[in-house]
């Protein structure tokens, strides 16, 4: 993975709206275990994609691939290398990345990350999402899930998590 990642790089700075390649490179940060990585650069992207979300209108509409959201100017513009968002901008911020594949990704970076409350919010913000029923990619089993089974599991890994670090504070 480390000597596919130059190549991906060099592939986004030519096509820097590659779907794939944009996949691709989430995956390989996250086989390389660079959680601040997978976390920045999903933010940057959900970023851009709530930037150009009003650009598909009339006979665009089709190739929207997110119907139906709307930028609130909540999520800045552009992001800086080592900006992060408040928990009220994931909540957003998980609306707009690709949800087969980033977007479970993402949401392991922000638990490992011990950034709780984000993805909490995330979880929330997900659950108020209509109409999304697509299968959801599984990284630890390679095999797709159904989108509310992996929205339970990832809700109740956080609060396990959360539980585990509490009895641990007890016993320190």
């Amino acid at each position: 993975n480390r000597q596919i990642y130059p190549r991906i790089e060099n592939i986004l700075k030519i096509a820097p709206a590659n779907v794939e390649m944009q996949e691709a490179k989430v995956i390989c940060l996250a086989t390389m275990r660079r959680w601040v990585k997978v976390s920045s650069y999903c933010e940057t992207l959900a970023c851009a994609n709530a930037s150009s979300g009003d650009a598909y209108t009339e006979d665009q509409k089709k190739l929207d691939p997110f119907p139906g959201l709307k930028p609130t100017g909540n999520l800045p513009e552009s992001m800086l290398s080592n900006q992060t968002l408040n928990y009220s901008q994931v909540a957003e911020a998980v609306l707009w990345m690709p949800k087969k594949t980033i977007l479970p990704l993402y949401m392991r970076a922000l638990r490992l990350e011990e950034r709780y409350t984000d993805a909490s919010k995330a979880c929330n913000a997900l659950e108020l999402l209509k109409g999304c029923d697509e299968p959801v990619w599984s990284p630890n089993h390679k095999r797709e899930k159904q989108w509310s089974q992996w929205l339970r599991n990832e809700n109740e890994k956080i609060n396990r998590t959360l539980r585990g670090k509490e009895e641990g504070d007890l016993y320190y």
